[in-house]
């Protein structure tokens, strides 16, 4: 029976072999893989260049309708 338990690194007390966190202190003894990131829907440069660039076609489109009013 004594291959089949182990020692909480934490508290010193005797847990299964297969444990993944200790009964008695309730810490994780194995770490767990870091989530990925999640992928941003879009960085503020596109943001803004797209912003930019529609700024810029208004301004275009308001000065060729002025230019054939005059």
């Amino acid at each position: 029976m004594a291959d089949e338990m182990k020692k909480c690194k934490y508290c010193g007390r005797e847990i299964g072999a297969a444990a993944t966190f200790c009964w008695y202190c309730g810490r994780e003894l194995e770490a767990r893989p870091e989530r990925p990131d999640t992928p941003q829907k879009g960085s503020p440069f596109d943001r803004r260049l797209l912003v930019g660039v529609g700024i810029s076609v208004v301004i275009i489109l308001v000065f060729i309708l002025l230019s054939s009013v005059l």
